[in-house]
């Protein structure tokens, strides 16, 4: 897919930006993390290099949003975990509204992806990952602003959207 693209994901664990990398190829992909993981002078470097975008959570981060839509309409890619955090039971938790205005305002497609068993691999209560299981990515059906507004008012876009992730985590 070419033009403006909005990749929105579930998100289980500290794995899930990695497989986004992976899973979206070659098309460079600029994603969202909390402002203090670019504090460590290590993690601060890696994140920048992969086009993170430093975000204060729990916010309205007006700085952070204008940078996803600055990004989206130079054509570019944009990875979203509209959930706002990592689960903490593997459930698709409600979608922030955000990731809706930052589409409407660059007029990018969005492309729901479900990553599921890395909840398995790395729960937020663990420190460091098992070494076994299966972790697998799936595509949703892309969807442009016409067919969103077609869906109807913000509330009820998000609750499909969340319902399509959590169907892809579960089958």
């Amino acid at each position: 897919m070419t033009g403006p693209v909005l990749v929105i994901s579930n998100h289980q664990s500290f794995l899930d930006p990695i497989l986004i990398g992976m899973a979206t190829g070659k098309r460079p992909m600029s994603m969202l993390a909390r402002r203090n993981l670019f504090k460590p002078f290590f993690m601060g470097w890696l994140l920048r290099s992969l086009n993170g975008i430093p975000v204060d959570r729990g916010s309205a981060d007006l700085a952070a949003m204008r940078t996803c839509i600055e990004v989206l309409k130079k054509g570019e890619g944009l990875s979203l975990f509209p959930e706002g955090t990592r689960s903490e039971d593997g459930r698709v938790l409600p979608l922030k509204s955000g990731m809706l205005l930052i589409a409407r305002r660059a007029g990018a497609t969005i492309v729901p992806m479900a990553i599921s068993g890395s909840f398995e691999a790395w729960p937020r209560s663990r420190k460091l990952p098992h070494l076994t299981g299966r972790i697998r990515v799936r595509w949703g059906k892309a969807m442009t602003l016409e067919q969103i507004k077609a869906m109807g008012d913000e509330a009820a876009v998000l609750e499909k959207l969340r319902e399509e992730l959590q169907e892809m985590v579960d089958e």
